[in-house]
């Protein structure tokens, strides 16, 4: 863990070094306007991150959750503007070789590349850069924290059981309780919970960012939501992050049974859905009886007409698909929270978002996550609370 946050602190120096030299040199503030902006942002950029390793074993003052929120934030316009200082370098390239070509032939006038070339350059640029990223982190925070909304999901299902047919499950999935995610949106997404009548309810992972002695009680709300199929929680990588077995007990606390390379049989009428839950792939590196094993949840189960998968990270779907799952709920992603770093996410997991066929048996299922992580920021995805509804095919 240690070694995550020299990486991701190694990383926020050098692009927030980048971002420093190019955009704030070119708006000629002065030396010491500059080095006191550059200095404040690289602060705020490192703070969040000295905050994370500080939860992990001490509950820091509160105070101090505003301005985690502020560094997170510095951090999410920092990680936009690389990516138009990129776009703006690869057009002076294109201008570049556009020139070089006129030299060769008839082209574009050369006064009229070398203006183009030296206007990227410019204040006037500097500028509007700095302009379009706050005005994107502007409406990504609007994004982040807006109501949460429900995802309606209908999942057809060949053959199923007709007891099971219509079956209502909500699930909840990285929440990430912490600076940005307190007891009132909690508790907005309890009584969302509550008004869509759920016959089961299940937590995919990622409750909570710190210490359960500090942020336990922010979770209470969760303890209002009542489903007669029951509330059914596995742990996400996060919870390895600050006390994974204080967070199960939270997670008890509230009203939902952890399933951790276990089963249960739920019956619905005549028919039998059998329910597993995995730890997180990550577990293991924390406890060794923690390994991620969708075959071992399955150890001793009766005859089921339906067998459903929680597992936190889609790269389960692999080990999901040889155990022999009808479909499988999964979070982690996101969905990438905001562009570019969509496509990251899509390629660093089978799948990003939304219902998805994995096989000609196996179903995949991956929030959005009805909270956010690290940067306040949504464009392009949506916080979810996702109503799934099986059909009979």
């Amino acid at each position: 863990m240690w070694a995550f946050f020299l990486v991701a602190g190694g990383m926020l120096a050098l692009l927030g070094s980048l971002v420093g030299f190019r955009l704030l040199l070119p708006l000629r503030l002065g030396l010491a306007p500059t080095a006191g902006i550059w200095i404040t942002l690289q602060l705020l950029a490192w703070l969040p991150l000295a905050l994370l390793a500080l939860r992990r074993h001490l509950q820091p003052p509160r105070f101090l959750d505003s301005l985690m929120e502020l560094g997170w934030l510095v951090v999410g316009w920092i990680s936009v503007a690389v990516i138009l200082l990129l776009a703006k370098d690869l057009l002076g390239l294109a201008l570049r070789l556009l020139g070089g070509a006129q030299a060769l032939a008839a082209g574009p006038p050369a006064a009229w590349i070398e203006h183009g070339r030296s206007l990227l350059g410019s204040r006037a640029v500097a500028l509007g850069i700095c302009g379009a990223v706050s005005l994107y982190v502007a409406w990504g925070v609007a994004g982040a924290y807006r109501l949460t909304r429900v995802v309606e999901v209908e999942v057809p299902v060949a053959g199923l059981h007709p007891d099971l047919d219509g079956l209502r499950i909500v699930q909840l999935s990285d929440l990430h309780i912490g600076p940005g995610i307190q007891r009132a949106q909690v508790a907005r997404v309890a009584r969302a919970v509550q008004e869509l009548q759920p016959e089961l309810v299940v937590f995919t992972g990622d409750l909570a960012d710190g210490l359960p002695g500090d942020l336990g009680p922010e979770a209470a709300p969760l303890g209002e939501i009542q489903a007669p199929l029951g509330k059914w929680f596995i742990t996400g990588n996060h919870e390895y992050y600050s006390d994974a077995l204080g967070w199960l007990r939270v997670a008890e606390g509230v009203g939902f049974t952890p399933l951790l390379n276990q089963h249960v049989l739920l019956e619905r009428g005549a028919g039998r859905l059998l329910l597993a839950g995995v730890p997180d792939v990550q577990g293991r590196r924390f406890f060794p009886s923690h390994e991620s094993r969708p075959d071992l949840a399955l150890a001793g189960a009766p005859p089921a007409d339906f067998k459903l998968l929680l597992a936190h990270q889609p790269l389960s779907v692999f080990a999901a698909e040889q155990a022999g799952y009808d479909l499988m709920l999964s979070g982690h992603t996101h969905g990438g929270q905001y562009h570019p770093y969509t496509w990251v996410a899509g390629k660093a997991n089978p799948y990003l978002k939304g219902l998805n066929r994995h096989s000609a048996r196996l179903q995949v299922y991956v929030s959005q996550g009805t909270g956010f992580w690290g940067p306040p920021i949504r464009v392009g995805t949506a916080p979810e609370i996702t109503l799934l509804t099986l059909r009979r095919l």
